[in-house]
């Protein structure tokens, strides 16, 4: 078996007994209505197709319906509104990246949630890297070049993340700020 196919059927099953506990604490027939998920993003960004990918596994599973509901914004921040104020119902999930508890309180002057009061962990549905990729027609091709380059061409660079506050753009900051002892 493929190991992105075990990758994805582990998820699967740790995201399957993590419902469990709470169609514990659930009436009997839980679910009794569809399940919904509240994605941090846009559809067709990652958090959104990881998602989707596990749809039919969780409609057969769980024997309803399972909803996408995408409310991308304010870095994570609306689609965490919408699923505490209109998601305790049991048959409501987050998901959304670590930054809405790590960094959006300190981007934010005031959050419309608290995530560590208002939220409860379920399951974890990734890792994800960041890599550092340039087009081919770039001049560096090291680390130690890419730097030298952005140093000799100031304002000429430019890099794209999945927006303010998310682990892309807030690596991409901290690289920006970088002052690598020997970038070699």
């Amino acid at each position: 078996m493929p190991s992105s196919r075990r990758s994805f059927l582990a998820f699967t099953g740790a995201a399957l007994a993590a419902v469990g506990p709470t169609a514990l604490a659930q009436p009997a027939t839980w679910p009794s209505r569809a399940v919904r998920f509240v994605v941090a993003f846009p559809p067709g960004g990652l958090a959104d197709v990881m998602i989707r990918l596990l749809v039919p596994q969780l409609t057969e599973a769980l024997g309803q319906p399972v909803v996408i509901d995408n409310r991308g914004g304010a870095s994570g921040n609306v689609a965490a509104v919408e699923a505490v104020r209109n998601g305790g119902d049991g048959h409501t999930f987050l998901v959304n990246v670590t930054t809405l508890e790590s960094v959006n309180p300190i981007m934010f002057e005031r959050m419309p949630v608290d995530p560590a009061k208002d939220l409860q962990h379920v399951a974890l549905l990734a890792n994800t890297q960041l890599f550092l990729v340039t087009r081919p027609t770039l001049a560096p091709n090291t680390l130690a070049e890419f730097v030298a380059y952005a140093k000799a061409n100031p304002g000429k660079l430019s890099y794209g993340s999945a927006g303010n506050g998310t682990t892309p753009h807030v690596g991409g900051e901290l690289f920006k700020r970088m002052r690598p002892a020997n970038p070699h």
